[in-house]
This record gives structure tokens, C-alpha cells and sequence, in this order.
């Protein structure tokens, strides 16, 4: 992350890191409402997880959610995902996972209260047009709801409508927080500080997580975690394709996908070192770039958080 930028809030790591502060609460109650919109407004809630554990920032597994219950009782999960996973059957696990456990052997089923999972995604999923989709049980033929105890909801950033427009203005507050996650309009997000004080107070917050050099390594070390993971992702999707098709074929395609992936892995490792202020000399960063073996640049980058000079790193 550069210096003259803050931390991205579509970092599973920063949204928790955020959202799990003592001082957000509001925050936190606020993108509830906006989301669910309850007919009674939320106002209070009970962070079960509020802690990042040490081994999960560099589990690239890992789902750094939010755990809340709500004061009626509802819990509800809450996650940000930029990978392009199996986010759909993870969420209904995630739901059926929070439902399960309400009870002991013996107990009324009475006892159970609904369980909500929302998913931020910062990439297009569903075949609907609408950014922010509900699922409950329901009849397929005719629409008919069996009950509200298992719900999911999907936020999908990018088909946020443009901003300024009739379409975005309806969507109010949720809007609000979509765009602040999107962070790609800085015009809006002066506007938005402006105009809603609930996107100044998280603005503020990002700029003190900016500030803090132990949140700054948190945030390295899982962007550095996310990036050797879809670096293993997209390898073994190319291995794959390549052996089901003719070796000639497969090779070209392989060396120009590798290509791009070296050239990607090249400019973060440059990134990790520009964002520790490490001083480099237009000779080592050449060397960098140039590099080709992804075996190389992946050993580079896991150590670029933590030496002291580019030519340490060089020389492992």
C-alpha cells in the first residue's frame, strides 16, 4: 500500500479491522440497517469475534468475518471476498453453520433464531442486474416463502449504479457504504465526507489505520498472503489447461499467462518495499522487474515485509 493512500476497505483484513473497532459500533449498526433494513432499526449489536487471531492473517484460507449477534437474538455474518471462489456455497454453509449450533440435544426447536449472512463481493457473481440480492427459502413455482430464519445476502460492488444518478440516490445509505468499499471516485468520497457524517467517521478511521504502522504490517502481510494465493490458483489453472491441449499450443499460451503473472508478482514486490520507504536504486529495481521465475519473485515478496534492505532481499 502507498503511503498517500489509505487502506482498502475490499481488504477482507481492513473491513475487519475497521468494523470490529470499539469506537465503530455505530458504524457497524449503521451498514446493518442500510443492508437489512428491519423494520425495527437495529441499536445495538454484540461483536462475537471482534480479534484477529495471528495465524489467520497469513491463512490464505481463512474468512476474517464478522460474528454478530443481534439484540433479538439473530446473528448474523458478515464478510468481505475479493476471491473468486466458491463464495456462493460458502455462504450457505456459512448460514447453516450458524443455525446448527443454537441448539443442545433435547432443546425446543422454538429456541432457534434466524441467521443472516451478508457478502460484500468486489467482483460480479449473480446473473442479476441489481448489486444488492436477497435469498430466503422458497417455493420454485410459485415464490411462496417457507420462513425468514435463513437468509443471504449479496452486495456486488461493481454493479453499483453510477453515481449522481436517480438509480443511485434511491439506493440511500447502502449506496453510501458500497461506494466508500469501492473507493474509486475520490470526488464522491470528498462529497460523501461532506454529506454523510457516517462515511466521515470511517474515512477518518482508514486514515488512522494509515497511521499506525502495526495495522500497516497487519495489512502487507495479508495482501502479500492474498497474492502468493492467487498466484498458486492461477498456476495450477494453467497447469491444468495446459494438459488438455497440444503441447505447442499449451506452451505458448502458458509462457504469455506466465509472463503477465511475473510481470504482476514483480511490481508488488516493488510495491511491499516502496510502501516500508526501503531506498532502491534504479539497478535492483530493473533486477526485479526482470525476473521471470515466479518461484524467485514469491520468496521475494514473503520477504520483502520484513528485511532490512533491498540488497538483503536480493541475496536470499
Amino acid at each position: 500500500m502507498r503511503r498517500d493512500k489509505l487502506p482498502d476497505p475490499t481488504l477482507d483484513v481492513v473491513f475487519k479491522m475497521l468494523f470490529s473497532r470499539p469506537d465503530a459500533q455505530d458504524l457497524l449498526i449503521a451498514l446493518l440497517n442500510d443492508v437489512l433494513a428491519p423494520e425495527v432499526p437495529i441499536v445495538s449489536v454484540t461483536l462475537l469475534n471482534p480479534d484477529l487471531l495471528k495465524d489467520s492473517i497469513s491463512d490464505r484460507g481463512m474468512v476474517l468475518d464478522l460474528h454478530v449477534r443481534l439484540a433479538d437474538g439473530r446473528l448474523v455474518d458478515v464478510e468481505m471476498q475479493m476471491r473468486r471462489d466458491e463464495v456462493l456455497k460458502r455462504a450457505v454453509y456459512g448460514v447453516a453453520r450458524l443455525y446448527r449450533p443454537q441448539l443442545d440435544a433435547g432443546d425446543d426447536y422454538k429456541k432457534l433464531k434466524p441467521c443472516i449472512v451478508i457478502v460484500f463481493l468486489g467482483y460480479k457473481r449473480l446473473p442479476s442486474e441489481h448489486y444488492h440480492s436477497k435469498f430466503r427459502f422458497c417455493d420454485v413455482r410459485t415464490g411462496e416463502e417457507l420462513c425468514d430464519d435463513l437468509e443471504l445476502h449479496f452486495v456486488e460492488l461493481p454493479k453499483l449504479p453510477a453515481a449522481r444518478t436517480e438509480a443511485y440516490n434511491r439506493e440511500g445509505g447502502l449506496a453510501h457504504w458500497a461506494s466508500f468499499m469501492r473507493n474509486d471516485d475520490e470526488e464522491l468520497m470528498r462529497e460523501l465526507e461532506m454529506s454523510d457524517p457516517r462515511i466521515a467517521k470511517a474515512r477518518a478511521l482508514l486514515r488512522e489505520l494509515a497511521s499506525d504502522p502495526e495495522a500497516l504490517r497487519i495489512i502487507r502481510e495479508r495482501e502479500e498472503s492474498q497474492m502468493l494465493y492467487e498466484m498458486e490458483i492461477e498456476s495450477a489453472e494453467a497447469r491444468g489447461k495446459a494438459e488438455g491441449k497440444a503441447e505447442g499450443k499449451a506452451e505458448g499460451k502458458a509462457e504469455g499467462k506466465a509472463e503477465g503473472k511475473a510481470e504482476a508478482a514483480a511490481d508488488a514486490v516493488i510495491g511491499v518495499l516502496e510502501a516500508r520507504g526501503l531506498a532502491m536504486t534504479d539497478e535492483q529495481r530493473e533486477r526485479i522487474r526482470a525476473c521471470r521465475e515466479t518461484t524467485v519473485l514469491g520468496h521475494w515478496l514473503a520477504h520483502a515485509v520484513t528485511v532490512r534492505s533491498v540488497d538483503d532481499l536480493l541475496a536470499t
